[in-house]
């Protein structure tokens, strides 16, 4: 499936070349490339309604950072068999290693675009270090929607999952095949890009998690538990803080220790105990980290734009 993807990457460069003038660029406008793009998802199904384009028509907002508005910048779109919806996300860059960058609690895409955040990557990005993956989250179908029973709630979550592991990443090694990704994230966009990386660190080489909580089925302080009073196994295997103390299996284990863990957060915020618990359970199975205490809360755009800068 990977050489597939790889053989794919000029191609889907080309379908981006074609769309750049239009306000919604699309694979209409060569039923070859559609032909050739179904070979390289040969194992899996070719994203309906696929739209890349580097287009900014579509779009009402700008970011304030001219050095951002230079950047190569797709937007993409397509329908997503898990999810059955529409779903977007922006890629900024052609090259280096793809960062996955999970919005915070119920935020969109364009978030890290819009709040300056990206402006400390810029550089990196410019020269190829990396390439910056802005997905959008599902919380207000998932753990905000409050009209759910607890575990549907959960069921919803592992469809995002289902909808990053086989959709986003093919796509976007489709673009890009730099074997090295890094998982992403601040406030409960950290709990996504961890849980992602912990249940699967084969496919991870980094994690990055700022003023996240990784335990988001017990309250802490103020905050209630985003499940109720619902728990079983698979609440369990979803909740870092919960099953990293207990991984038993050799491979499992093995496949952590390639992985390095940045964990960040300010020494006023709710969710440090969490993080220093989650930290322990990290050191005592040898798994590669780095843990940052910031002054104050730190629970803001402005301070997360320089663990970004920083530690990415």
């Amino acid at each position: 499936m990977l050489s597939a993807i790889q053989s794919g990457t000029n191609l889907l460069r080309k379908i981006v070349a074609l769309s750049t003038d239009n306000t919604q660029g699309s694979l209409d406008k060569d039923p070859n490339l559609l032909v050739a793009l179904q070979g390289v998802f040969a194992n899996a199904s070719l994203p309906r309604n696929l739209t890349i384009t580097s287009s900014r028509l579509h779009e009402n907002h700008l970011p304030n950072s001219e050095a951002i508005r230079q950047l190569p910048r797709q937007y993409v779109r397509f329908y997503s068999e898990n999810l059955r919806r529409e779903m977007e996300f922006l890629v900024f860059g052609d090259r280096g290693t793809r960062v996955l960058m999970f919005p915070p609690r119920m935020g969109r895409f364009f978030d890290y675009e819009d709040r300056g955040v990206l402006t400390g990557l810029e550089k990196k990005v410019r020269e190829g270090s990396l390439q910056l993956i802005c997905v959008d989250s599902i919380d207000k179908q998932s753990f905000y929607d409050n009209e759910k029973p607890p575990l549907e709630r959960l069921l919803r979550h592992k469809e995002y999952e289902e909808y990053i592991l086989k959709e986003v990443l093919p796509l976007t090694e489709a673009l890009n095949p730099d074997s090295n990704i890094i998982a992403h994230g601040c406030s409960l966009g950290a709990y996504h890009a961890i849980a992602i990386a912990l249940r699967h660190p084969q496919l991870f080489s980094k994690a990055l998690g700022f003023s996240g909580r990784y335990d988001i089925s017990s309250p802490i302080g103020d905050f209630s538990s985003l499940l109720g009073d619902h728990f079983d196994e698979q609440v369990y295997y979803h909740m870092p803080s919960l099953f990293i103390p207990n991984v038993k299996c050799p491979v499992h284990i093995d496949q952590l220790r390639k992985l390095h863990v940045v964990l960040a957060i300010g020494e006023k915020d709710p969710f440090l105990k969490n993080n220093v618990d989650l930290v322990r359970s990290l050191g005592n199975l040898d798994i590669d980290h780095e843990f940052h205490i910031w002054q104050g809360r730190a629970h803001r755009w402005e301070r997360w734009g320089e663990m970004a800068q920083l530690y990415l």
